[in-house]
Protein backbone atom coordinates (compact mmCIF):
# COMPACT_ATOMS: atom_id res chain seq x y z
CA UNK A 1 0.00 0.00 0.00
CA UNK A 2 1.16 3.51 -0.84
CA UNK A 3 0.36 4.94 2.58
CA UNK A 4 1.48 8.53 1.96
CA UNK A 5 -0.42 8.74 -1.33
CA UNK A 6 -3.74 8.61 0.52
CA UNK A 7 -2.87 11.96 2.12
CA UNK A 8 -1.78 13.77 -1.05
CA UNK A 9 -3.58 12.26 -4.06
CA UNK A 10 -6.46 14.73 -3.89
CA UNK A 11 -4.09 17.65 -4.49
CA UNK A 12 -2.87 16.08 -7.73
CA UNK A 13 -6.33 16.64 -9.18
CA UNK A 14 -6.38 20.01 -11.02
CA UNK A 15 -10.00 20.49 -9.92
CA UNK A 16 -9.50 19.50 -6.29
CA UNK A 17 -10.31 22.97 -4.92
CA UNK A 18 -13.70 23.19 -6.64
CA UNK A 19 -14.58 19.58 -5.76
CA UNK A 20 -13.73 20.16 -2.12
CA UNK A 21 -15.57 23.48 -1.99
CA UNK A 22 -18.76 21.97 -3.39
CA UNK A 23 -18.40 18.96 -1.13
CA UNK A 24 -17.90 21.07 1.98
CA UNK A 25 -21.04 23.09 1.19
CA UNK A 26 -22.99 19.86 0.73
CA UNK A 27 -21.58 18.44 3.96
CA UNK A 28 -23.00 21.40 5.89
CA UNK A 29 -26.57 20.75 4.71
CA UNK A 30 -28.46 18.34 7.00
CA UNK A 31 -29.60 15.09 5.36
CA UNK A 32 -27.98 16.08 2.06
CA UNK A 33 -24.63 15.57 3.77
CA UNK A 34 -25.21 11.83 3.41
CA UNK A 35 -23.86 12.39 -0.10
CA UNK A 36 -20.39 12.61 1.45
CA UNK A 37 -20.48 8.92 2.29
CA UNK A 38 -21.57 8.28 -1.28
CA UNK A 39 -18.61 10.39 -2.35
CA UNK A 40 -16.29 7.97 -0.56
CA UNK A 41 -17.94 5.12 -2.46
CA UNK A 42 -17.26 7.06 -5.66
CA UNK A 43 -13.56 7.33 -4.78
CA UNK A 44 -13.35 3.57 -4.29
CA UNK A 45 -15.10 2.93 -7.61
CA UNK A 46 -12.88 5.38 -9.49
CA UNK A 47 -9.80 3.69 -8.09
CA UNK A 48 -11.12 0.30 -9.16
CA UNK A 49 -11.60 1.77 -12.65
CA UNK A 50 -7.97 2.90 -12.72
CA UNK A 51 -8.72 6.63 -12.92
CA UNK A 52 -5.66 8.84 -12.57
CA UNK A 53 -7.57 11.35 -10.44
CA UNK A 54 -10.10 9.36 -8.37
CA UNK A 55 -11.82 12.37 -6.75
CA UNK A 56 -15.32 12.25 -8.26
CA UNK A 57 -17.01 15.27 -9.74
CA UNK A 58 -20.26 16.48 -8.17
CA UNK A 59 -22.22 16.03 -11.38
CA UNK A 60 -24.48 13.35 -9.90
CA UNK A 61 -25.34 14.34 -6.35
CA UNK A 62 -28.47 12.18 -6.39
CA UNK A 63 -26.48 9.00 -6.99
CA UNK A 64 -24.03 9.87 -4.23
CA UNK A 65 -26.90 10.68 -1.88
CA UNK A 66 -28.49 7.33 -2.66
CA UNK A 67 -25.27 5.47 -1.83
CA UNK A 68 -24.87 7.43 1.40
CA UNK A 69 -28.50 6.85 2.36
CA UNK A 70 -28.21 3.09 1.82
CA UNK A 71 -25.09 3.02 3.99
CA UNK A 72 -26.92 4.96 6.71
CA UNK A 73 -29.89 2.58 6.57
CA UNK A 74 -27.60 -0.43 6.77
CA UNK A 75 -25.77 1.09 9.74
CA UNK A 76 -29.10 1.71 11.47
CA UNK A 77 -30.14 -1.91 10.93
CA UNK A 78 -26.82 -3.23 12.22
CA UNK A 79 -27.02 -1.11 15.38
CA UNK A 80 -30.75 -1.66 15.93
CA UNK A 81 -30.24 -4.70 18.24
CA UNK A 82 -28.09 -2.57 20.53
CA UNK A 83 -30.68 0.24 20.51
CA UNK A 84 -33.45 -2.19 21.38
CA UNK A 85 -31.37 -3.70 24.17
CA UNK A 86 -30.81 -0.25 25.70
CA UNK A 87 -34.55 0.41 25.53
CA UNK A 88 -35.37 -2.89 27.24
CA UNK A 89 -32.87 -2.30 30.03
CA UNK A 90 -34.22 1.22 30.52
CA UNK A 91 -37.82 -0.02 30.81
CA UNK A 92 -37.11 -2.82 33.31
CA UNK A 93 -36.69 -0.50 36.36
CA UNK A 94 -40.05 1.14 35.64
CA UNK A 95 -41.74 -2.26 35.41
CA UNK A 96 -40.18 -3.44 38.67
CA UNK A 97 -41.16 -0.22 40.43
CA UNK A 98 -44.72 -0.65 39.23
CA UNK A 99 -44.80 -4.10 40.80
CA UNK A 100 -43.98 -2.67 44.22
CA UNK A 101 -40.33 -3.76 44.38
CA UNK A 102 -38.01 -1.84 46.66
CA UNK A 103 -36.15 1.08 45.13
CA UNK A 104 -32.77 -0.31 46.25
CA UNK A 105 -33.28 -3.53 44.30
CA UNK A 106 -34.54 -1.62 41.28
CA UNK A 107 -31.54 0.71 41.38
CA UNK A 108 -29.13 -2.21 41.70
CA UNK A 109 -30.69 -4.10 38.81
CA UNK A 110 -30.76 -0.99 36.66
CA UNK A 111 -27.10 -0.21 37.36
CA UNK A 112 -26.01 -3.81 36.70
CA UNK A 113 -28.07 -4.00 33.53
CA UNK A 114 -26.71 -0.75 32.16
CA UNK A 115 -23.15 -1.82 32.95
CA UNK A 116 -23.60 -5.08 31.01
CA UNK A 117 -25.22 -3.23 28.11
CA UNK A 118 -22.43 -0.64 28.01
CA UNK A 119 -19.73 -3.31 27.92
CA UNK A 120 -21.49 -5.41 25.28
CA UNK A 121 -22.39 -2.31 23.31
CA UNK A 122 -18.80 -1.06 23.28
CA UNK A 123 -17.53 -4.40 21.97
CA UNK A 124 -20.29 -4.53 19.36
CA UNK A 125 -19.60 -1.01 18.13
CA UNK A 126 -15.85 -1.64 17.95
CA UNK A 127 -16.41 -4.76 15.86
CA UNK A 128 -18.88 -2.94 13.63
CA UNK A 129 -16.53 0.03 13.14
CA UNK A 130 -13.74 -2.38 12.15
CA UNK A 131 -15.80 -4.04 9.42
CA UNK A 132 -17.64 -0.91 8.28
CA UNK A 133 -14.97 0.08 5.70
CA UNK A 134 -15.09 -3.47 4.29
CA UNK A 135 -18.85 -3.12 4.03
CA UNK A 136 -18.40 0.12 2.08
CA UNK A 137 -15.78 -1.41 -0.17
CA UNK A 138 -17.90 -4.48 -0.85
CA UNK A 139 -20.90 -2.28 -1.68
CA UNK A 140 -18.76 -0.15 -4.01
CA UNK A 141 -17.84 -3.29 -5.93
CA UNK A 142 -21.26 -4.97 -5.97
CA UNK A 143 -23.53 -1.94 -6.22
CA UNK A 144 -26.66 -3.34 -4.60
CA UNK A 145 -28.21 -2.92 -1.15
CA UNK A 146 -28.05 -6.64 -0.40
CA UNK A 147 -24.25 -6.51 -0.58
CA UNK A 148 -24.25 -4.52 2.67
CA UNK A 149 -25.56 -7.61 4.48
CA UNK A 150 -23.37 -10.28 2.86
CA UNK A 151 -21.53 -10.73 6.14
CA UNK A 152 -19.32 -13.65 5.11
CA UNK A 153 -18.03 -11.78 2.04
CA UNK A 154 -17.45 -8.61 4.09
CA UNK A 155 -15.45 -10.52 6.70
CA UNK A 156 -13.39 -12.25 4.02
CA UNK A 157 -12.70 -8.93 2.32
CA UNK A 158 -11.42 -7.41 5.57
CA UNK A 159 -9.27 -10.39 6.54
CA UNK A 160 -7.88 -11.48 3.17
CA UNK A 161 -5.31 -8.64 3.13
CA UNK A 162 -5.41 -7.88 6.83
CA UNK A 163 -2.12 -5.95 6.85
CA UNK A 164 -3.28 -3.52 4.16
CA UNK A 165 -6.71 -3.30 5.77
CA UNK A 166 -5.12 -2.30 9.07
CA UNK A 167 -3.01 0.25 7.20
CA UNK A 168 -6.24 1.76 5.94
CA UNK A 169 -7.45 2.02 9.53
CA UNK A 170 -4.13 3.59 10.50
CA UNK A 171 -4.48 6.16 7.71
CA UNK A 172 -7.77 7.31 9.21
CA UNK A 173 -6.19 7.51 12.65
CA UNK A 174 -3.22 9.54 11.41
CA UNK A 175 -5.57 11.88 9.51
CA UNK A 176 -7.56 12.44 12.72
CA UNK A 177 -4.36 13.19 14.65
CA UNK A 178 -3.19 15.66 11.98
CA UNK A 179 -6.58 17.34 12.07
CA UNK A 180 -6.46 17.63 15.86
CA UNK A 181 -3.05 19.33 15.58
CA UNK A 182 -4.38 21.77 12.98
CA UNK A 183 -7.37 22.50 15.23
CA UNK A 184 -4.98 23.78 17.91
CA UNK A 185 -4.05 26.74 15.69
CA UNK A 186 -6.26 29.65 16.78
CA UNK A 187 -8.93 30.92 14.39
CA UNK A 188 -7.67 29.68 11.01
CA UNK A 189 -6.75 26.17 12.14
CA UNK A 190 -9.96 25.77 14.11
CA UNK A 191 -12.02 27.00 11.16
CA UNK A 192 -10.29 24.65 8.72
CA UNK A 193 -10.73 21.67 11.05
CA UNK A 194 -14.38 22.45 11.67
CA UNK A 195 -15.37 23.10 8.05
CA UNK A 196 -13.12 20.82 5.99
CA UNK A 197 -11.73 18.31 8.47
CA UNK A 198 -14.35 15.59 8.15
CA UNK A 199 -14.27 15.86 4.34
CA UNK A 200 -10.50 15.42 4.24
CA UNK A 201 -10.53 12.42 6.59
CA UNK A 202 -13.27 10.89 4.47
CA UNK A 203 -11.25 11.18 1.26
CA UNK A 204 -8.05 9.93 2.94
CA UNK A 205 -9.65 6.77 4.31
CA UNK A 206 -11.61 6.12 1.10
CA UNK A 207 -8.36 6.11 -0.89
CA UNK A 208 -6.56 3.92 1.65
CA UNK A 209 -9.30 1.29 1.63
CA UNK A 210 -9.65 1.74 -2.12
CA UNK A 211 -6.08 0.45 -2.39
CA UNK A 212 -7.22 -2.66 -0.55
CA UNK A 213 -9.91 -3.09 -3.19
CA UNK A 214 -7.38 -2.84 -6.00
CA UNK A 215 -5.72 -6.03 -4.77
CA UNK A 216 -9.01 -7.91 -5.03
CA UNK A 217 -9.05 -7.68 -8.79
CA UNK A 218 -11.61 -5.89 -10.99
CA UNK A 219 -15.15 -5.53 -9.64
CA UNK A 220 -17.99 -7.50 -11.23
CA UNK A 221 -19.46 -6.26 -14.47
CA UNK A 222 -22.27 -3.80 -13.77
CA UNK A 223 -25.53 -5.68 -13.36
CA UNK A 224 -23.77 -8.95 -12.54
CA UNK A 225 -23.85 -9.38 -8.79
CA UNK A 226 -22.30 -12.77 -8.41
CA UNK A 227 -20.76 -13.84 -5.15
CA UNK A 228 -17.12 -12.62 -5.08
CA UNK A 229 -14.25 -14.99 -4.41
CA UNK A 230 -12.52 -13.01 -1.66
Amino acid sequence: MNFSKSFTYMFDDPDWASKYTIGIVISLVPILNLAWMGYAIGIMRNMASGMQHPLPAWDNVGEKFKDGLLLAIASFIYTLPLTLLVCVVSVIPAILSGNGNSSDMVDSLAAAGMMVVMCCGLVYLLVFSFFYPAMMLHYSRQGNFGALFQINEIIRLATRNISDYLMGWLAGLVAAIVLSVVAVIPCIGQLVAMVAGAAWINTVTAHAYGQVGLKLGPPPVEGSFTSPAY
